[in-house]
C-alpha cells in the first residue's frame, strides 16, 4: 500500500511540475482583413514618424546654424527617434511579452 501511495505521489508531483497546458494563440476565422488594416496602420505610423523626424531634424539644423538651437529642439529629435524605434519593434515587443 505504501508503494502505491508513493507512486501516486510521484505521479502527482510530475503532473504539477509540468503545469497546465497552454493553448497556442490562433487568429479567428476572417481575421485576415483586420490584420491587413493593422499592417496599413503600422505602415502609416512609420511614415508619419519618418516625416516627423525629418521635420524635427530640419528645425534643429536650421536653429543650430542660426545659433538659436536649444535643448528643447534636440529633445524633440531624440523623442522622435524613440517613437520610430517603438513603432519598428512594436510587433516583436508584444510577441515577446505575450508569447
Amino acid at each position: 500500500m505504501n508503494t502505491l501511495v508513493a507512486q501516486a505521489n510521484n505521479h502527482l508531483m510530475i503532473v504539477l511540475a509540468e503545469g497546465p497546458d497552454q493553448p497556442k494563440p490562433a487568429p479567428p476565422p476572417g481575421s485576415d482583413k483586420f490584420l491587413t488594416i493593422v499592417s496599413w496602420a503600422g505602415w502609416g505610423a512609420m511614415l508619419a514618424a519618418i516625416v516627423a523626424l525629418v521635420i524635427a531634424g530640419a528645425k534643429f539644423g536650421y536653429q543650430r546654424s542660426n545659433g538659436t538651437a536649444s535643448n528643447e529642439e534636440a529633445g524633440k529629435v531624440g523623442w522622435t527617434l524613440v517613437g520610430c524605434v517603438l513603432i519598428a519593434i512594436a510587433g516583436s515587443l508584444v510577441g515577446a511579452l505575450v508569447g
